[in-house]
Formats: structure tokens, sequence, C-alpha cells
């Protein structure tokens, strides 16, 4: 008989059973990412709200220190008087903090450096490519705007085995780029890119990949095929569109939902060239649902929006997932929203991970109910 058709106690009974199993196996197994994300994938298929596995991407944010000045970034309009405020020891993350994160590096299947700043600039950066690479995890990640990649710094990228790099750019066109990230040099990139790509050769190692995250609004729309030339200059073979979040009302003429249809034919554009030049162009889903909103033609057909009769959970797994750690410790459930969960500079990691406020937020997804901390966010999960 399907376990279904059983009597719900032994049901249950059984799955706790396998959950127990999954829950012992990660800790002993060779592949410890791949066990944690088995028992992730358990929980959530039995719609648990407190779960024993970890996160299975973790994002970190270093610190809070960067060498340009992005117009359209937090750090220069949102939140730029509270950053100014804050005293030097506190632009970093506690040591204390990343340890904790340290200690469940092996069980994450990708492990971001992704802060409100430049990750090359924070001090402890070195100690965290040696632990990295004593863990021959395989699972780091960063995003860099690509202005600080020395010849030393390529080579220790290299070495501690970095698996993808992601560099914040979003035009081909030197002024444009100087423009968008006032402080930057589009020469500078390229240098770093040819010294990362040297010491791969050197060393003959696959990584890190290169990625190319673009932020595109109305002025650098246009560009996009521009910057998918620049890519292929220097044998980048993957371009990452996303959409400019708005946080400052002031940036509205900006946003891209003011000439849909020019984002459009751009982006359509931009596709034909990356087939041809044989590179990877994904789309944000939050672009792809603002052109369908309005009733433009797709980019692309794997980049269409989830129809309405697709469930919450289906739209979003990030409750489960995805864990976003801020430098000051406080921890989200991903960049987007302000729910908090706790702060890992006070508690435990699994009091945080599982906090009343977590907890909740799983309820709602697996109720199939849009917590408010999720509408009208960039993701645009409530579509």
């Amino acid at each position: 008989m399907p376990i279904r058709d059983m009597h719900p106690w032994i049901r249950e009974t059984g799955r706790w059973a396998k959950r127990g199993w999954l829950r012992a196996n990660r800790f002993f197994a060779a592949d410890k990412a791949l066990a944690n994300a088995r028992l992730n994938q358990r929980e959530i298929w039995h719609g648990r709200a407190r779960l024993a596995s970890f996160p299975r991407e973790i994002q970190v944010g270093t610190n809070w220190t960067c060498n340009l000045r992005c117009f359209f970034c937090r750090r220069e309009t949102t939140d730029r008087e509270r950053l100014a405020a804050l005293k030097p020891d506190q632009r970093e993350i506690p040591e204390g903090v990343l340890e904790r994160l340290l200690a469940i590096l092996p069980y994450a299947e990708v492990f971001t450096l992704t802060p409100l700043g430049e990750p090359l600039l924070y001090s402890g950066l070195d100690r965290l490519l040696e632990r990295c690479a004593s863990a021959a995890s395989g699972n780091l990640h960063l995003t860099t705007n690509g202005n600080a990649i020395s010849e030393e710094r390529a080579r220790s990228l290299v070495e501690a085995g970095t698996r993808r790099i992601y560099v914040s750019i979003d035009s081909a066109d030197p002024v444009r780029y100087a423009e968008m990230r006032a402080g930057g040099s589009l020469d500078k990139v390229a240098e770093g890119l040819e010294r990362l790509r040297a010491w791969k050769a050197r060393l003959n190692r696959q990584w890190p990949e290169i990625v190319f995250a673009s932020t595109f609004m109305r002025r650098n729309i246009g560009d996009l095929e521009g910057l998918l030339e620049f890519a292929r200059r220097h044998e980048v073979k993957w371009i990452a569109a996303q959409l400019m979040e708005l946080d400052d009302l002031a940036l509205a003429g900006e946003a891209l939902d003011r000439d849909v249809p020019a984002a459009a034919f751009a982006l359509r554009q931009a596709r034909e060239t990356a087939e041809r030049l044989g590179i990877e162009l994904t789309i944000h889903p939050a672009l792809a649902r603002l052109i369908a909103a309005h009733g433009a033609a797709q980019p692309s057909p794997a980049a269409s929006p989830p129809p309405s009769c697709l469930s919450l959970m289906e739209k979003c797994l990030y409750p489960w997932t995805f864990l976003v750690v801020d430098t000051d410790g406080e921890a989200r459930p991903c960049c987007w929203v302000s729910l908090r969960y706790g702060n890992l500079a006070q508690q435990p990691f699994g009091e945080v991970w599982n906090s009343a406020a977590a907890q909740e937020l799983r309820r709602e997804f697996i109720a199939d109910r849009i917590p408010d901390c999720c509408r009208g966010k960039h993701c645009r999960v409530d579509a």
C-alpha cells in the first residue's frame, strides 16, 4: 500500500524516520552539501516549518566599505546616513558571526560574499580564503565591482578555489560605466579580468567562473549588446541581467517600467547577439515579469514568469533554502525583505534559523498566503 494511503500516524512516523536517517547521514557523508540538500528537500516536501537542515545558500555581508559610489546603490541612497554614522570597527562583520557561519560552511551548496560594499576590501579576506581552501568545500562565490583585483588578489582568489566571481558591470561604454559607478574605471575591470584569466591558466585551474552581474535601467538598457561584446573579448561566458531595485524614489525616472517596449526590444536583440557569440544570457525573473505584466513580448521562453496557477512555494523556496546575513549579524530570508530572523552576533545559528519569525514565514508559504513583507518586492513573487 502506498504510504499516502496509510493511517496518518503511520505515515508521519515513516516521514519522521526518514528525516532522522537523513539528519544522521548528513554529518558523516563525504559530500555534506549534498546530504544537507537531500534533508532540506525532504523537509520542504513534508511541509516542515522548523528545520534540521541548514540553508543551502548563504549570502554574507562581510563589510560596509566600498571604493565606488554607485548612484543607484543603497549605500548612496537610503542607507547613506546610517552607514556614515558607524564607527570603523562596526563596518566589518564581527568575528563571532563569521565563525558561526564557517562552522556550517561544508553543508552549504553556495557560500557567497555579497556585502553592501566591496568584499575585496574586507580586512579578513585572506583568512577567510584560507579557511575556504582548507575546507575544500568548493562553494565560495563573491560579488565584486572588479576595480580592486590586483595581481596578488587574483592569485589568492584562484588558489583558494573560489568557484564563481560575479563582476558588477552595467555597460562597456567607458563614459557610461564611470557615470554609473563613480570612482570606477572600465580599464581597471578589464585588467582584473585578464589577471584572473592568467592565473587560472598558470595554475591550470578551471575556476573561478566569471559572471557579469548587470543592473539595468533606462539609461543603460541599450548598452547590453555592447556588454556582450566586451564579455566575449574577456572570455566571459555568462551575463546575468537584472532589474534596478528602486529604493530611492528620486530615481523613479530611471525605472524600466517607464519604457517597457524599449526594454523588451533591447532584450530580444541582446538574446540574438548572445546566441551568436555563445554567451549565456539569463534574465532575472523580476525583469521578465515586468515585461510580461505590461504585455510586451517575452525576451526568452525560459524566462517566462510563473503562471498564476503556481503556488507560492512553487515560485519561491527561499524561506527553506536561503539566508542573508548582514554585516551587523542580522539574518533575513532574502535581500529584498525587511523581516528579521534574529542576530548571529547575539544568538546561536539554530536559534536564528528556526526563530519564531522564520517558522511563521514558512507556515505562511505552506498555506499559500503571501506575507506582507513579500508584497511589492523586487522579486515580484506576488505577481
